[in-house]
């Protein structure tokens, strides 16, 4: 098996750039050779996982969080190759929601003891791919509040700060949707759809049992009182977005978003375009090694 390592410097508080060193060791440990690389950006690291499937690579271990198995996604989706994973992000939403190990050494054993499982992936008619959530409204609003932040302050704690000062600001804007025969026009909080029953760490979107091969999950909070929301905002790290009033949750293999004016939309917590746009499922469209059945 040809294995290609790429390794974000920058995940985990720089936590990818000190293990660097470190992991041939490793995986001589295990019986596996692999070529290692060190990216500094998204786009580096996703011209590193083309130009090893030229070279042949069976298996592309991303070291990194979401932010970085999301930007390996153009050179994965509908390919051969198996995608790897030895999470080293903040949240590390797409590793937890797959099962696979959070520490080090047993996300490495993964790699040899696990199996190939096709998920589905999210595709957006601009021509970018989302693993596991994406979203429209107060969400883009706290990550575009923390993105300057970040290159000095990383972690949870950003988000923990930006969220209360971008509540007592927001305002929903008007957001047309469109998922079959199913319509809402009017002002919201926010959209999520998504392939994963939860994110930001913790937050609930919804029960695992309702995201089906196929389609994606959809959730609309519609613009009510703030007060409102404030009232359940202590039952929503346990209870998630149906804790929140007037939330509505139906599923689709397709999406269509428009807004009064262009917003920002988010896939796997990166900002990635602007609507209107069209997201639809590509159903098993990518290989993950995950923990045998």
């Amino acid at each position: 098996m040809k294995i290609q390592v790429i390794v974000n410097s920058s995940a985990g508080k720089g936590q990818g750039k000190k293990i660097f060193p470190s992991l041939p060791e490793k995986f001589k440990d295990l019986g596996l050779s692999a070529e290692y690389t060190l990216s500094h950006h998204p786009q580096e690291a996703q011209t590193i996982a083309f130009c090893a499937q030229k070279k042949g690579a069976d298996l592309l271990v991303a070291c990194g969080g979401d932010g970085t198995i999301h930007s390996l996604l153009p050179a994965m989706v509908n390919r051969t190759p198996v995608l790897g994973i030895i999470p080293f992000g903040t949240a590390n939403d797409l590793a937890r929601n797959w099962n696979i190990p959070l520490d080090l050494s047993g996300a490495l054993e993964l790699l040899t003891k696990g199996q190939p499982r096709a998920v589905d992936v999210i595709a957006t008619h601009s021509g970018t791919y989302i693993a596991g959530a994406g979203g429209v409204g107060f969400d883009v609003a706290v990550i575009e509040r923390v993105s300057p932040w970040k290159k000095k302050w990383r972690g949870l704690s950003p988000y923990v700060l930006a969220t209360p000062l971008e509540f007592f600001r927001y305002q929903p804007p008007w957001i047309s949707i469109t998922a079959g025969n199913w319509r809402f026009q009017g002002r919201a909080w926010q959209v999520i759809f998504t392939k994963i029953p939860r994110y930001g760490l913790f937050l609930k979107i919804a029960p695992p049992t309702k995201i089906r091969e196929g389609l994606m999950e959809i959730c609309l909070v519609p613009a009510v009182p703030k007060s409102h929301i404030l009232a359940r905002a202590l039952f929503s790290p346990f209870l998630g977005f149906k804790s929140l009033p007037a939330t509505q949750f139906f599923s689709s293999t397709r999406v269509a978003i428009e807004s009064s004016a262009p917003l920002r939309f988010h896939g796997d917590g990166e900002l990635i375009g602007h609507t209107p746009e069209v997201f639809w499922v590509l159903p098993k469209a990518l290989r993950v090694m995950m923990p045998a059945c």
